[in-house]
């Protein structure tokens, strides 16, 4: 057993195997040793210790990658840019590289997608740079609708672009 200050058992976080579902990340095709010996003897304490390993990673949301147009507004800037791809907390978006986009107007972001019935506008909060594609910048955002709003949206858009 670990041992804190004074002698007192350290504070281990709590195994998550249900939010995390271990036993279905680790298949046998992807990784055949790893799920061989989840499989044995020692298995529900190496699910156990991979849960309390992987709970202190932030996961992020499924992506679904999507080739889209779309209008993007934010101060001066009035474009379309190309959609990459999308998920439920946001998406990542190409600009063309050879406009001025001034970073201080990213404050207020406008994504406009045009679905079966009406065009959506959709607030929008950059996140970060992810680096150059081609002659296009590369911008990773995040929805600034939450929950069921949110889900709503997301669920619209997919099922307009993927016919699910």
């Amino acid at each position: 057993m670990e041992k804190g200050r004074k002698g007192a058992p350290a504070a281990r976080p709590p195994a998550r195997t249900e939010d995390l579902g271990v036993r279905t990340m680790v298949t046998s095709i992807d990784y055949p040793g790893l799920a061989a010996q989840l499989d044995g003897p020692d298995g529900p304490r190496l699910v156990d210790e991979i849960a309390r390993l992987l709970s202190g990673t932030k996961t992020r949301a499924h992506r679904r990658s999507i080739k889209r147009m779309a209008r993007l507004r934010c101060g001066d800037y009035n474009e379309v840019v190309l959609l990459k791809d999308l998920s439920a907390t946001g998406v990542r978006l190409l600009i063309r590289g050879d406009q001025a986009l001034d970073i201080r107007t990213m404050l207020d972001m406008r994504l406009t997608v045009q679905l079966a019935k009406e065009r959506c506008t959709i607030p929008l909060s950059l996140v970060r740079l992810c680096g150059m594609d081609g002659g296009q910048i590369d911008l990773a955002c995040r929805f600034l609708t939450t929950g069921a709003e949110r889900d709503e949206l997301v669920s619209e858009i997919r099922s307009h672009i993927f016919d699910v």
